[in-house]
Formats: C-alpha cells, sequence, structure tokens
C-alpha cells in the first residue's frame, strides 16, 4: 500500500512547514505539492524541504489558466495522473486541512480498510480561532485547540481520498470526486447513498479532517486578502460563520511528539540553507572580537530549588530534575544568553516560537536572584508550579517578576568551550543579520522574520 497527499497553496509561509511536518509524520509516501505563485516565500522552502523529504513541487500555469478553480483543478488532476501505477491512493487537500486519523498510526494502516473502493469521503470537522488574534508559530494542530459542534452544518462537507485512474466522468468540484457511485465510502466503509451535493450526514469513525478555516485573526485577514473576489468578500461574515470554539479537543496531540521532531528538523534544514545563502562567516569574527573570556554557562535552578532540564521528548525547558540538563550560557557584561544542551539539542520554550538560534534572553538581577526577560517580547519566564503543572515547564508569559519568575544560577566546572563558541555564532549573526536583511529582497526578509 503506498499513499500520496496533493496541496494546492499560495502564500503560507508562515504554516507551511508545520503542515508538511504533519503529513510526513502521517506516513504519506509522496506530496505533490503545487504552488500558485507564491510571493512570501512559500515556494523557496518548499524547494529548499524537497532536497530531503518526499515533496515533487510544482509552479500553476497562471497563463494556461486564468481562473483560481481551473489552476487548483489542473494541479488536482495532474496528482492523479502522476500517481497512476505507483501510488494506491491520493489525498486531493488544502493548506488550512489536517487528516486526523483517530485509530491507525499511519496512514496505509487506514487505507488497507477500504480495498474495495475507489474513493473515501472524509468529513471536515471545523476548528475555531482559540482566541488568537495574531499567528504563532508551531504547527496549527497544536496551536487551535477549540472546534464545532459535530452537527454544526458545514461539517457535512468532504474531502477526499481517490484511487488514480478511477474518475469515470469530469472533475466538477475539490471535494467529491466522479468515480463510480457504488465504490465511494464513508469512513465505516459503507457505500454513501445520501449525497447532498458535495457533503453527506457527519461520521468521524476513523478519520476527519481538521479545517482550521479560520486559525487566528491575522491568518484570516490574509486570507482574505489572498481570495478577495474569488470566494471571499470584504467583510467578516466568514469570520463569524467558521468560527467556532464550542468544544475544548486536544487530540490531535497524539501526534505532538514526532511531529515537532520532524518540524524542528525541517526549520533547521531551511534556516541552515538560508544561512549560507547568505555568506556570513563566524569563525574569523569571532577570532577577531575575541571576547570570549566574557562568556559564562551556568545551571538554572528554580524557585523550588531544582535545577532546569529538557523533556527528552519535545524539548520543552521543565523544573524537573529528569532529561537532560540545561545550561545557560551569557554574555557577563550584557546580561544576554542563551539555553543550550551538552547533545546540542533544541530547548524549548512555552510560548516563545523562536528558532533557537534568535532566542535570547536577559538575565536581570532581582531580590537574591536572577529573573530571565525574553529580549524580544519583554515577558518573563515563569517555572509554573508542579501542584499546577506536573511537569513544571517553564513558560515566557510573565509582564512582571516576582517569587515565581526568580532563578538561581550555579556556574558549571565541565569544558563548555563548545557551548560558548556556540553561543557568540549566534550572537554575532543576530547582529548582523537586519544590516544584511536590508540588502536581501522582500521574500528573504518575510522568510527570515518567521525565525527571528
Amino acid at each position: 500500500m503506498k499513499s500520496s497527499v496533493a496541496l494546492f497553496i499560495k502564500d503560507e509561509v508562515s504554516d507551511i512547514i508545520g503542515w508538511v511536518s504533519w503529513y510526513v509524520n502521517l506516513g504519506f509516501d509522496k506530496i505533490f505539492i503545487y504552488d500558485d505563485h507564491s510571493k512570501d516565500g512559500t515556494f523557496e522552502i518548499l524547494n529548499i524541504l524537497s532536497k530531503k523529504y518526499p515533496i515533487e513541487l510544482f509552479r500553476t500555469d497562471l497563463k494556461g489558466s486564468i481562473n483560481f478553480f481551473y489552476r487548483q483543478k489542473d494541479s488536482y488532476l495532474d496528482a492523479l495522473h502522476r500517481s497512476k501505477g505507483i501510488y494506491d491512493w491520493v489525498f486531493l487537500a488544502d493548506g488550512d486541512e489536517y487528516l486526523f486519523l483517530s485509530e491507525d498510526e499511519n496512514v496505509n494502516e487506514f487505507l488497507s480498510f477500504y480495498s474495495e473502493a475507489d474513493a473515501i469521503a472524509i468529513n471536515w470537522c471545523i476548528f475555531g480561532s482559540s482566541g488568537k488574534a495574531l499567528k504563532e508559530r508551531d504547527p496549527i494542530p497544536f496551536t487551535y485547540l477549540h472546534r464545532a459542534l459535530e452537527d454544526f452544518g458545514v461539517n457535512r462537507l468532504v474531502k477526499s481520498f481517490v484511487r488514480p485512474g478511477a474518475l469515470v466522468d469530469t472533475y466538477t468540484d475539490p471535494h467529491r470526486y466522479p468515480v463510480s457511485p457504488e465504490k465511494y465510502f464513508d469512513t465505516h466503509g459503507r457505500e454513501i447513498r445520501d449525497w447532498v451535493g458535495a457533503t453527506k450526514p457527519v461520521t468521524w469513525h476513523k478519520a476527519r479532517v481538521n479545517h482550521y478555516i479560520c486559525r487566528s485573526m491575522e491568518h484570516y485577514i490574509g486570507r482574505v486578502r489572498r481570495r478577495l473576489n474569488v470566494d471571499i468578500e470584504n467583510s467578516d461574515q466568514g469570520w463569524n460563520d467558521y468560527n467556532k470554539n464550542d468544544i475544548f479537543d486536544d487530540s490531535s496531540k497524539k501526534y505532538l511528539l514526532n511531529t515537532l521532531k520532524i518540524f524542528d528538523d525541517m526549520r533547521y534544514i531551511v534556516f541552515s540553507e538560508m544561512k549560507e545563502k547568505l555568506n556570513f562567516s563566524f569563525r574569523d569574527e569571532i577570532e577577531k572580537e575575541n571576547n570570549i573570556k566574557n562568556i559564562k554557562v551556568f545551571s538554572i535552578i528554580n524557585h523550588n530549588n531544582k535545577i532546569v532540564f529538557s523533556d527528552t521528548s519535545t524539548g520543552y525547558l521543565k523544573g524537573i530534575e529528569e532529561g537532560e540538563r540545561v545550561l545557560f550560557c551569557v554574555d557577563i557584561e550584557t546580561g544576554i544568553g542563551q539555553f543550550f544542551t551538552y547533545s546540542n539539542s533544541i530547548c524549548r520554550i512555552q510560548k516563545d516560537d523562536r528558532l533557537n538560534v534568535f532566542a535570547f534572553y536577559e538575565m536581570v538581577n532581582f531580590e537574591d536572584g536572577i529573573s530571565l526577560k525574553n529580549i524580544k517580547s519583554g515577558l518573563f519566564l515563569i517555572s509554573i508550579p508542579s501542584e499546577i503543572d506536573p511537569m513544571a515547564f517553564l513558560e515566557a508569559s510573565r509582564t512582571n517578576a516576582s517569587s515565581l519568575e526568580k532563578f538561581h544560577i550555579k556556574e558549571v566546572s565541565e569544558n563548555t568551550e563548545f557551548i560558548k563558541f556556540s553561543f557568540l555564532e549566534n550572537i554575532i549573526f543576530s547582529k548582523k543579520i537586519s544590516n544584511k536583511l536590508n540588502e536581501y529582497n522582500s521574500i528573504g526578509i518575510e522568510l527570515f522574520n518567521n525565525f527571528i
């Protein structure tokens, strides 16, 4: 059993890595992506990722198809054609749609249940904004955790798996495909007899398509700008119609650990190639500045007298002494520092979505200890008490420092020269990047803004 997924997309630079990491984690053997001439760096990111991951990337034909819906149709039909004889199934998706499997470990295991079908219709599950106004950088399914009730009318719409070569008539829409009616199954494995257009009664048995139409308010405004007078008007009607937050639903977190590992790998692949193209030479600069003598490395101890560790599964920093010990490398003259581990694994902090390279904190004297302030947001780190959160995760969310935001430091005696060197690289790079970006094109600026 082999499967592919086809995506038609435009201007999704902030979320495309999360989307691809989700579908890679689901186990699709090929990802066909048709970029509708993005102007924000989406195509450039995908081009980099295609060198390592099973992505086949195309650009749509603007001259041949001036209509958005015709280009979408051509893209999906092309994916079906390319999959013929290679892949057993193709899932046709948009960039705000995330296939969710409730029972099976991967997509090919799920598809093995439908050997008699030529198409499988999977109902939408509309998710709302979870009250968020601005975009966040983690994958969409781990950010927006409130959805509509199952009987919400729009959930009757479907997206489909289709067997390549099974079409018996002309394509009409991206939801329901023209295959033999008796071969179009629901997720129970039953022939669908009660179609109304591209809708059918809602069932989320085994699978659903989590559809994040709104995401944040910032996302939705961008959606209106991209599709104004195509299928959206200049109004808030769509937001009011689809921003449904009736039920808290974090079931997508079953995929959290594996998806985040893929997501982080992809972000570093993209960032590393972008950095290389900007031709920064760190080692010479470090030797010139010769300021490693100002760099110290400390263990961080929270208000419960616990050394801060990182969770080995997710990389999130926590006030429980299990996992990998976290080190804070700091320039003692400026008080600016970063978190590291000896294995150089990723250090994640809740409510701080910057790439590690740019995740600087200021060490501020506080009472008989210190506090740590995110230099971008101005918010302080809190080590959440274990009676509130058993994992005692650190979170960058406090406007002022008090007892829960107080830490102590203890200088480490082990050899930490490689950590100091990495920290100096990051310092120098962050200083030079803003000047360099002034010489770079708008796409490059947009790309880097998703990491800084």
